[in-house]
């Protein structure tokens, strides 16, 4: 599937902010590998773009038929107000650093089972589960560091941001 990069006039069927020259460039830059072919890096972007619209975003789509979150009728980022129709740097860099990170990581892994592998037998009375053997792959949710840091100033623009953790 061809990338069609939307630039903030609500371009139909839009599936990607950044060229795949521009995801190479930002990649050259930092010293980080990407596919050579262009189908290869077009899939990793997609993967990223996967990722990033499944976020709830602040504020609203500009048009309910724009198939991509941004533009957005207006955004904060870094106390700067981006009104409708711009889609802020940002949102580029962030596109750019998840698609040469799915290059190594899978950004939205998907699991079955828990971590200890697959149940094999739950007791009821006394509460006791006793799991098969793990089949040796990790099933633990990749920590995204940098993408984290990045997207929170676009979730929590306004700094107020309350984490609840149970003990």
């Amino acid at each position: 599937m061809a990338i069609v990069v939307e630039d903030g006039t609500i371009v139909a069927d839009a599936n990607s902010y950044v060229t795949l020259a521009e995801v190479r460039a930002y990649a050259t830059l930092r010293g980080i590998t990407v596919p050579a072919a262009d189908g290869d890096l077009e899939k990793h972007l997609h993967l990223a773009m996967d990722w990033f619209e499944s976020e709830d975003f602040p504020s609203a789509r500009l048009d309910a038929t724009q198939s991509l979150s941004f533009p957005r009728d207006a955004i904060v980022v870094d106390g700067i107000r981006y009104m409708e129709g711009a889609i802020p740097k940002l949102v580029k860099q962030i596109i750019c650093e998840a698609t040469c990170t799915s290059v190594t990581i899978a950004l939205q892994p998907q699991f079955a089972g828990s971590s200890l592998g697959q149940l094999k037998r739950k007791k009821v009375d006394v509460l006791e589960k006793e799991y098969f053997p793990s089949q040796g792959t990790s099933s633990y949710m990749p920590i995204l560091a940098k993408l984290d840091a990045l997207m929170e100033k676009l979730l929590y623009a306004d700094g107020f941001r309350l984490t609840v953790l149970r003990a």
